[in-house]
């Protein structure tokens, strides 16, 4: 499965409904994009932690927002029927840290029935664990540049589903190590399509690339040669 960083697009803007739109039309598996809360408590689609020349998000109200950065519920609205994996971003250095796990339930709360279509990710550990003690059903992954045997034996004990790990970190052997846990692969972020193919071959089973209609061009030819 190929799924488009940020909804990343040549002429659109990251993280936008245009974006996540034209992802779509032209065949994407899913995107993924980044969630933060705003002020006034709104879940909103931005990367950053501060908007340009505008402010810190958490500190700004949707009103005071730029015209493009959506709220999650429109950004879902405009991925339709995509994978969509919702990057819950909580980083303790940056402002609008929440160490209470109400973020991470407020977002488990506004895609509860989506278990089929949407996944959470997230650097911050304990906001997945929120996140899957608030809904267990909904697929979760650790974002993690390394992890090692006794990281993977945590995660699948805790109940999550995968791991969406640094590209460079991937070897076959913890691909296997992982399956054999339960747990999904994914890597990001992957633009090259020989890394493309050779992860595909490993059996990674999610790319993250910022690069959609090459890696979709890539697997297309991959799995076309396994066919024939």
């Amino acid at each position: 499965m190929v799924l488009a960083h940020r909804g990343r697009l040549p002429g659109f803007a990251d993280n936008t409904v245009p974006a996540f739109i034209e992802c779509g039309r032209l065949g994407a598996d899913g995107v993924e994009l980044d969630v933060r809360r705003s002020g006034d408590g709104a879940l909103v689609v931005v990367h950053d932690p501060v908007v340009p020349d505008v402010g810190a998000v958490s500190d700004l109200t949707v009103a005071a927002m730029p015209e493009w950065v959506p709220l999650l519920d429109e950004a879902l609205a405009a991925c339709g029927a995509m994978t969509v994996n919702v990057e819950i971003k909580n980083d303790p250095s940056e402002p609008g840290f929440d160490g209470s796990g109400s973020l991470a339930v407020a977002v488990a709360q506004a895609i509860s029935g989506r278990e089929e279509q949407v996944m959470v990710s997230s650097f911050h550990r304990p906001t997945l664990d929120v996140v899957h003690s608030e809904s267990p059903r909904m697929p979760t992954a650790w974002l993690a540049v390394h992890l090692d045997e006794a990281d993977l034996g945590d995660l699948a004990g805790a109940g999550h589903s995968g791991v969406n790990l640094l590209h460079f970190s991937i070897t076959p052997d913890l691909v296997a190590s992982a399956h054999r846990r339960g747990l999904q692969v994914g890597a990001w972020t992957v633009d090259e399509p020989e890394t493309m193919v050779q992860l595909a071959k490993w059996g990674v089973d999610l790319l993250i690339t910022n690069r959609l209609e090459l890696a979709r061009e890539a697997m297309g030819a991959w799995v076309t040669g396994i066919g024939s």
